[in-house]
């Protein structure tokens, strides 16, 4: 019962607004706290309260705060000891994408400054160190430059490790530095004097200096001279990768540089000088590879070809695969690549028939992709990987077997007929494997089922023998282990995917017993657990009364009260959906089926918002199920509009009104009426659901395809009322079909295409004549069609894997809450917004925030003057809109506003992101404020009359 605790994942992350003043409190009490720590005469309290900033700094990035902290620190640097210095070099690392929030930049350099002129060689060390930190905001500083040059001629080693350090980081910022330091780093190198351990970090300094030709051709020049006065293993490892990074940077040296490298990789015995050769090869080909030519290719084959060692031909490969997963990849269709790739695939190394499968397999996505199709090479990338995955297999190598899966995916993603091979392969190697192995196998045949839903159907009976025997078998002392199961389900489930769409009752009936039998033989202390992600998996493959029965039996298996309704909820809907799976035949029994879920749905409903936290605000499931309950409202009212075309004819005057007009007898009816309202309630759903892709920034690609989806089955049918009713305009025509071809290819999706095609044939078939029954029964055959598919819940339903939240702070605050801020009407007020964004613990996983835009709007307190003068203070809303790009997670605004009554306005901040595509979110927090506008002209001139 404890494992249960965990499931407070399942629910999105993130939907809460902070309050700012509680923010701003919070930063004030911690940063007290931590100067109270910094004041102190121990050397170990002190320590200990420098330590803890930077976690201060992750928690409250504001400018205001770091500013003063690090002036704060900063004066401990100036009269600390070089142990308390050396500890705020480290918080200044750590701290490094917060500098630039440092306001008084002058004052804060001013105070590390003063140490530089000290006489411990270790103090100006430690300085010389925390300037280099720091070249983000102190690049262009003139004395910078010249205590960094001042520091290069020391002849204490430590104090020039620290200036070659600040000396790498400064021309990493400043170009004026780079080039006015480039003679003294040259003379450094050349001289006689400086340790070799010192020349090869100067050396990787030049690796900055691509900030105009001239001055890279000075050090191509000079590195190339060294290549050749310097031949030793390291001069000529740090030299080739300097030029290597040089060349990435300034772009225009890519094929000499390879050229180089490859020469070096041909011509030099050393195998540490071949190993670090290739690996800046494999970082051109990711840097520039549209900049590789065919002969680069030739020389690297025939050097894969030669060589004997295995460690040289898994570095070849990797920069080939590089090659071959960017544009140049049609630089590889040649015999020796083809050559490399056939002898490589056999090879006794794992890692090595791994990689020259992958080479095989891209170089055949590619001729598909490119409708070049070569079959025979897709045949032999097919063997390539499935005799890679059983060696694999066999060796118990977990790593190459990850890369042999993985192109197996991408080669039946592009070439479906190979999978059924493939697939009996994979599953043929499940019984004799375990542990992490078995569960790679498990999940490669998962993606593909996925993408081939009838493709487990024969292998059935081998694939519920193996769940059962991995059920026995399962330890809770292994991740692993559970995630078999999990995953065994899965492809149980799988299996009979087209049992399920066929609705063969007694076959899911079978599946529904042996599923729940072999889950009651779990007796691990996480099966609970275990048995809700397979009830998820059932939401998600349309076995709804399997989900059902298991959120039924684990409600009772909680201890908390939020996650009884939880799992309750889940098993209305899941009721709900599984109604709509049993097959009908007329037009009354599909409404009442309609009818039942949406009663269930509706119970759902009540019992999920009961599960509701201040933790767990659980808004999008709420809204998403509150609109598949509205859909299902909304197929009711169509099924009942269609039968009131027989149940309730038009008016007797409809005739002569219509030989009076031409108009059509039944446009006079009240059927007609009811078809344009159902169409303007489909159409109101589709722009529901929007509204709800617009706000889930934080959703799966998946789901929020599974979002689009829905709403374009509720644009369809409104669309299709207005055709088969003759009021639908011709642009929507074309406008419905590319939304219908922009959809991914699943069960929805296709059903949709046919809808339409079937629609689009009658109207264009009934065109001449009036209103008829045919019609109708379009409508009600694409309904039930539309309800009859299996329904999926998206994976963001029950758990975020990306929890993107921003966090608002308006200045200035109130001195309590509910207390308006007090404003005098001749000034206009300035409203300062600053805001940080929390990735949570996987950061940009499916979409990154580029911009975010605060829209600030105010509006008067409504008084019974203006009720009584009929003005209404909605009347009087006035906004404004920014749009700011974050740095570093943080942004401000700056709004004036303008407030022309003596009275209190509401003010509040919504905020809204664009991300790095494009596309705007409506999602983010809202925070509001109070100002009391007072005149005090007004009073000033009672007081002087007075």
């Amino acid at each position: 019962m404890a494992s249960l605790l965990s499931f407070g994942t399942f629910t999105n992350i993130g939907e809460k607004s902070s309050n700012s003043s509680d923010s701003w409190q919070d930063a004030n009490s911690a940063l007290s706290e931590l100067d109270k720590g910094l004041r102190s005469s121990k050397a170990g309290e002190q320590c200990e309260a420098i330590v803890r900033f930077p976690g201060l700094f992750e928690k409250y990035p504001f400018p205001i705060l770091i500013n003063s902290a690090l002036l704060k620190l900063a004066d401990v640097f100036r009269i600390g000891s070089n142990f308390l210095r050396l500890c705020i070099l480290k918080v200044i690392q750590q701290s490094e994408k917060h500098l630039d929030k440092i306001l008084n930049v002058d004052e804060f350099l001013k105070r590390i400054y003063s140490v530089i002129h000290s006489n411990d060689p270790v103090a100006r060390a430690i300085t010389v160190r925390v300037l280099g930190s720091i070249a983000c905001i102190v690049s262009e500083r003139k004395n910078v430059h010249h205590s960094i040059r001042s520091s290069l001629e020391s002849h204490d080693q430590v104090e020039l490790e620290a200036a070659i350090f600040a000396t790498d980081r400064l021309c990493a910022q400043s170009r004026e530095f780079a080039s006015g330091l480039y003679n003294k780093i040259a003379q450094l190198i050349e001289g006689l004097n400086t340790p070799v351990e010192m020349k090869l970090k100067l050396i990787s300094i030049f690796r900055h200096m691509h900030y105009d030709l001239q001055l890279t051709a000075k050090v191509h020049e000079l590195c190339s001279s060294l290549l050749a006065s310097h031949p030793t293993c390291q001069f000529v490892v740090v030299t080739l990768h300097t030029l290597s990074c040089l060349a990435v940077s300034s772009v225009i040296d890519i094929p000499k540089q390879t050229e180089l490298l490859l020469k070096y990789l041909t011509q030099d015995p050393r195998k540490v000088v071949k190993n670090h050769t290739l690996s800046d090869l494999r970082m051109l080909a990711k840097g520039a590879p549209h900049m590789w030519r065919i002969q680069d290719i030739e020389a690297l084959s025939e050097f894969i070809l030669s060589s004997c060692y295995d460690n040289l031909t898994f570095s070849a490969l990797r920069t080939m695969v590089t090659l071959s997963r960017s544009e140049a990849v049609d630089l590889l269709k040649s015999e020796k690549v083809l050559e490399i790739c056939q002898k490589e695939t056999n090879s006794y190394n794992s890692a090595i028939a791994a990689l020259a499968s992958e080479l095989l397999v891209n170089i055949a996505v590619a001729g598909i992709k490119s409708d070049k199709e070569d079959s025979s090479l897709c045949e032999q990338a097919a063997v390539a990987v499935e005799s890679g995955a059983v060696v694999c297999c066999v060796n118990n190598q977990l790593q190459p077997l990850k890369v042999c899966l993985s192109s197996m995916n991408c080669l039946v993603n592009s070439s479906p007929e190979v999978a059924p091979t493939l697939v009996e392969s994979v599953s043929s190697l499940l019984p004799t494997s375990s542990g992490p192995i078995a569960l790679e196998l498990c999940h490669v045949m998962v993606t593909m089922a996925t993408q081939i839903p009838s493709l487990l159907a024969p292998l059935r009976s081998e694939i519920v023998s193996h769940f059962a025997k991995v059920v026995v078998i399962a330890d809770d002392d292994r991740k692993e282990s559970k995630d078999l199961v999990v995953g065994m389900a899965t492809l149980v489930l799988q299996s009979y995917r087209s049992v399920s769409h066929n609705e063969d009752e007694d076959s899911v009936a079978n599946l529904e017993k042996m599923l729940l039998e072999n889950l009651g033989k779990l007796t691990t202390t996480s099966r609970y657990w275990t048995m809700f992600r397979v009830g998820k998996q059932a939401t998600r493959l349309g076995f709804h009364s399997i989900a059902a029965k298991i959120f039924g039996n684990l409600s009772s298996k909680v201890a908390s009260e939020h996650f009884y309704f939880w799992l309750t909820a889940l098993k209305c809907f899941c009721e709900a959906e599984s109604l709509l799976s049993v097959p009908c035949d007329s037009q009354l029994m599909l409404a009442k089926q309609i009818s039942e879920a949406c009663a269930k749905y509706h119970k759902g409903i009540t019992t999920l918002k009961a599960s509701v936290s201040s933790n767990n605000q659980l808004s999008f499931q709420c809204s998403y199920a509150s609109l598949r309950a509205e859909t299902f409202q909304a197929h009711s009212l169509l099924l009942a509009s269609c039968a009131t075309m027989k149940s309730c004819p038009p008016p007797a005057i409809a005739t002569a009104v219509a030989m009076a007009t031409g108009q059509d007898v039944q446009r006079l009816s009240h059927f007609a009426a009811q078809m344009t309202e159902c169409s303007k309630v489909f159409r109101n759903l589709g722009e529901s659901y929007g509204q709800l892709y617009r706000t889930s920034f934080n959703a799966d690609p998946v789901s929020l395809k599974n979002i689009e989806t829905l709403q374009q089955s509720c644009l369809l049918i409104s669309y299709s009322i207005d055709v088969l009713m003759k009021t639908s305009q011709p642009s929507s025509v074309g406008e419905q079909r590319n939304r219908s071809s922009a959809l991914r290819q699943n069960a929805l999706s296709l059903a949709c295409t046919d809808i339409l095609e079937t629609v689009e044939n009658l109207a264009s078939q009934l065109e001449a004549l009036p209103l008829c029954h045919l019609q109708t029964e379009c409508l009600i055959r694409a309904s039930m069609t539309l309800v009859k598919v299996p329904f999926i819940f998206p994976k963001y339903f029950f758990c975020s894997q990306q929890s993107t939240s921003i966090k608002l702070a308006l200045s200035p605050s109130a001195r309590s809450p509910g207390e308006p801020i007090t404003v005098s009407l001749d000034t206009q007020f300035v409203l300062k917004v600053e805001g940080v964004i929390d990735h949570g613990q996987r950061p940009g996983l499916f979409r990154d925030v580029q911009s975010v835009c605060l829209s600030v709007t105010w509006q008067a307190e409504e008084k019974k003057q203006q009720t009584l003068d009929g003005k209404s203070p909605r009347d009087c809303v006035t906004s404004l809109e920014q749009s700011v790009v974050p740095h570093h997670d943080y942004f401000s605004a700056q709004f004036l506003l303008s407030l022309s009554t003596p009275t209190v306005y509401h003010v509040t901040v919504s905020t809204s992101v664009i991300d790095s595509s494009g596309i705007p979110w409506n999602t983010g927090p809202q925070s509001s404020l109070q100002i009391k506008a007072s005149d005090n002209t007004a009073r000033k001139q009672r007081t002087s009359r007075s």
